[in-house]
């Protein structure tokens, strides 16, 4: 098994017992991952509008940086990194998960504008918001909250997102 499924089974199972009868665990701490939602992070200046009808063309030529953040709860008691976050998403199966990414891209967008309406393209980078906890297990195997928080973590995945409207009207407007 493996994932927040066998995780949380796993969590839920009584400790072994230690040579004397008595439980044991190997003080560690684990970083759970509460929820997973993929996330868009939209490059600045990279909104284009056009029409009505035509061709819409989009060019990105720039460098941008897209950088982890997360925040902490309010009584942290230890130090968990973003590295140490990503290392866990990793072993969540998200192979193209990283703590930088960076954007110096050449590429273009060709698409026909349905007749009568505007085109709407913007430039993204995938990724995902992540709530996240830290648990301290101790040698009796009691487990114990010590840090949580939200993060915005990148992946290696970058492209666009185009749509119509009848009014060129940015978005948020």
């Amino acid at each position: 098994m493996s994932g927040f499924l066998s995780t949380a089974l796993v969590a839920l199972l009584p400790p072994a017992p230690g040579p004397d009868g008595g439980s044991r665990c190997a003080p560690r701490v684990d970083i759970e991952i509460d929820r997973l939602a993929p996330r868009n992070f939209y490059v600045p200046r990279a909104h284009y509008i056009d029409g009505p009808g035509g061709l819409m063309r989009g060019t990105v030529t720039r460098e941008h940086n897209v950088i982890a953040s997360f925040g902490r709860g309010r009584d942290a008691q230890t130090s968990i990194t973003i590295d140490d976050l990503v290392r866990e998403l990793r072993t969540l199966g998200f192979q193209h998960v990283e703590a930088r990414h960076k954007v110096f891209a050449g590429h273009e967008f060709r698409r026909e504008i349905s007749k009568g309406r505007y085109g709407h393209l913007r430039f993204r980078v995938l990724g995902y918001r992540v709530n996240w906890s830290a648990w301290s297990v101790l040698g009796t195997c009691r487990r114990v909250k010590i840090d949580s928080g939200v993060a915005s973590v990148p992946a290696r995945a970058e492209g666009w997102r185009y749509r119509e409207t009848r009014r060129p009207r940015p978005v948020g407007s």
